[in-house]
């Protein structure tokens, strides 16, 4: 095999990888904050499912490498071995569509597989005035750059029936 297509496909995998440990590690930081989704199993557990092809509770290195070459040799539409632009697109656009999938049911609220304004409204609404540090209902590069704290320190709505008292 020439260095090149070891490069390529070194690249690939690891790319299969990180897209792998990204997901977990959104799936373990949502968890962690409460705000984990309806779906039960979660990413972390869906991208387990997905290396534990023989089911026995584990993933070996030999399944993480099957995976990984099943995986190059279904997108490398011109069968030469590697991975173009244009083949890892559709690599990406595979294991990204559930997410998709999952954010736009997140989002339709009422479950009538459209999303209207109010319901992309909702979650931007809340986010803003999370950031929004001072209530002006704006917000500031400042804002934006201000770490917001988590593990129970007071933050804008967080619920504990004391947001009429003044912030820190």
């Amino acid at each position: 095999m020439q260095k090149r297509t070891k490069i390529i496909l070194a690249s690939t995998a690891a790319a299969i990888v990180l897209a792998g440990a990204v997901g977990v590690s959104k799936a373990r930081e949502s968890y962690k904050y409460g705000m984990m989704s309806h779906d039960r199993h979660g990413m972390a557990e869906k991208m387990f499912d997905r290396f534990d092809t023989n089911g026995d509770g584990a993933i070996s290195k030999i399944e993480v490498e099957n995976v990984r070459k099943s995986e190059i040799l279904k997108h490398d539409a011109n069968k030469d071995g590697k991975i173009n632009l244009q083949e890892f697109e559709a690599l990406w656009v595979g294991y990204m569509r559930e997410r998709m999938v999952d954010h736009f049911q997140k989002l339709d609220a009422d479950g009538d597989a459209v999303i209207s304004d109010e319901e992309i409204a909702s979650p931007l609404n809340k986010m803003m005035s999370w950031m929004d540090r001072n209530n002006d209902d704006k917000l500031t590069k400042d804002e934006l750059r201000r770490k917001h704290r988590w593990g129970g320190k007071r933050y804008r709505h967080d619920d504990d029936d004391d947001d009429d008292k003044k912030r820190d």
